[in-house]
């Protein structure tokens, strides 16, 4: 076996602790997953057609063309099967993280080095949404084709075969078209391992060219093909404030290695030993067989470790810059930490870059293996909530089939939770789109409505107040999860249950 399959299925072990180890069959759907979940389930049958039934019912996905000929392609293999779509996202993962170890290996970092680098990639827990939330997989797999645009970017640098330069700017296309959080990458281009030994190459300059030319062709299919040509209104807001943008930096610092983040992966570390002991007490062992594997022979090169420091810098403030002109926000717990996952493999990146221009080689290995140890413990102790918010989730299924001849299907359900998220962290249901789109799939009926009762929801003494108007409480029945009763109610009943957290 060469080391390169080696290496890859290492990774696909690691990844395997990450998902809970055999834990993954108890993985679900979560969140957006169930709304676009039941656009495929109620769409006609073939990949053309639930393609156009998605973008029928969201033309905003043409914002970002290959996402619903993905979601479209993995439904079609997988289904309603959550623990496939799970399988996916561990693939997907591996791969990114084996591709990120790849480029170490360019910049200079020795073999085992980067192989624990990958895992700091897969298993770093600021992140964790983009692991176990089946739908963010076009997360993923636009940074492992930024990722792998770049590699080939190398390949044309180094032997100046122009196939190369045309596959990374075909991947930057699909990297784009897929997720557009890694849309100033072509700024990266012009780093090579080289750098700070011959400069910047003149191949390098070209591929960088041709990289922000397919960047700027996305943007005008984004903001001018787009909405002028098809009619469709941009989704998203742009914040263009200095305290924004400086506090998404903050934001994006203290999400990656912050208090908050240190505390709760602690708190994972022991939820991972309490519920899962065995899983754990193997993930703390399984990085240290790569200190087994032989070693290459080739040297580490200072410059290009100093190179990828600058590259991994330059991924932590590039990934965050979309972010830093939107009104999204850094967060290190919730499922809105998926924007995590590119700037934080920058800082692992610039760490790994430090590590190889260190004298004590060895030392420093084993200081990594024992890091790698404890992320893959505190992933497994993160997969244990989102187990747990799946296992309550079909705790709900079940009372609402018990409950189904008693529910009108002209009738929106308001459903009450004891806790919508599992430690605060993972959601159990959130809202109308998470809700709905899972009773549709439970009852086979799209014509089914709910709500998850929360602070956010419009309540007004005649009913709740929608975009699309107000729904009387006449029409409404409560599914009370903690005590497993379908019942109406008066205004003055829901509204102290939605003054609950």
């Amino acid at each position: 076996m060469n080391r390169a399959a080696r290496a890859l299925l290492v990774l696909l072990a690691a990844a395997f602790f990450c998902y809970g180890g055999p834990k993954i069959v108890s993985l679900g759907f979560y969140l957006d997953d169930w709304i676009l979940l039941s656009y495929m389930r109620f769409a006609p049958a073939g990949f053309f057609a639930r393609v156009a039934a998605m973008i029928a019912t969201g033309p905003s996905y043409l914002f970002r063309p290959l996402d619903a000929p993905l979601i479209a392609g993995l439904y079609g293999l997988f289904g309603l099967h959550p623990t496939a779509w799970q399988f996916g996202l561990l693939v997907a993962n591996a791969l990114m993280a084996f591709v990120a170890g790849r480029i170490m290996l360019r910049f200079g970092v020795s073999e085992r080095m980067a192989l624990l680098g990958s895992i700091f990639c897969l298993a770093w827990p600021n992140k964790d949404a983009t692991m176990l939330w089946p739908l963010t997989i076009t997360n993923s797999l636009s940074l492992l084709a930024m990722l792998t645009a770049y590699l080939a970017h190398l390949e044309y640098v180094e032997g100046g075969r122009k196939r190369f330069l045309g596959a990374s700017v075909a991947l930057t296309l699909v990297s784009l078209g897929l997720y557009d959080q890694c849309f100033f990458f072509f700024l990266l281009w012009p780093l090579t391992p080289r750098l700070f030994q011959n400069g910047v190459a003149p191949r390098a300059k070209r591929g960088a060219l041709a990289a922000a030319a397919a960047s700027a062709a996305f943007l005008l299919y984004k903001f001018v093909f787009v909405p002028r040509v098809l009619g469709i209104h941009y989704n998203k807001t742009f914040v263009f404030s200095p305290a924004h943008f400086l506090w998404v930096y903050l934001a994006g610092a203290e999400s990656s290695v912050g208090p908050r983040l240190l505390a709760f992966s602690a708190r994972s570390l022991l939820t991972a030993f309490r519920v899962s002991p065995l899983i754990a007490a193997a993930a703390v062992l399984y990085p240290w067989i790569i200190l087994k594997l032989p070693e290459s022979e080739t040297k580490a090169r200072r410059d290009a470790a100093l190179a990828l420091i600058a590259l991994g810098a330059l991924i932590f403030l590039l990934g965050y810059l979309p972010i830093a002109v939107s009104d999204y926000s850094p967060t290190p717990l919730n499922e809105g930490n998926r924007v995590n996952e590119v700037p934080v493999m920058g800082l692992i990146l610039a760490a790994f870059g430090l590590a190889a221009r260190a004298l004590k080689t060895r030392k420093i290995e084993r200081s990594a293996c024992a890091f790698a140890s404890v992320l893959l413990a505190v992933h497994v102790g993160l997969s244990c909530y989102w187990v747990e918010s799946y296992r309550r989730q079909n705790v709900v299924r079940d009372q609402v089939l018990a409950n189904l001849s008693r529910w009108p299907a002209n009738k929106r359900l308001l459903l009450l939770l004891p806790e919508r998220y599992v430690a605060g962290k993972v959601a159990v249901f959130e809202a109308n789109y998470d809700i709905t789109g899972a009773v549709r799939i439970w009852t086979d009926d799209q014509t089914r409505e709910a709500d998850t009762i929360s602070p956010r929801l419009p309540f007004t003494p005649d009913g709740l107040l929608y975009p699309a108007g107000l729904v009387p409480y006449s029409s409404m029945l409560l599914l009370d999860s903690a005590r497993d009763s379908l019942t109406t109610f008066d205004f003055q009943d829901v509204l102290g249950k939605a003054r609950k957290p």
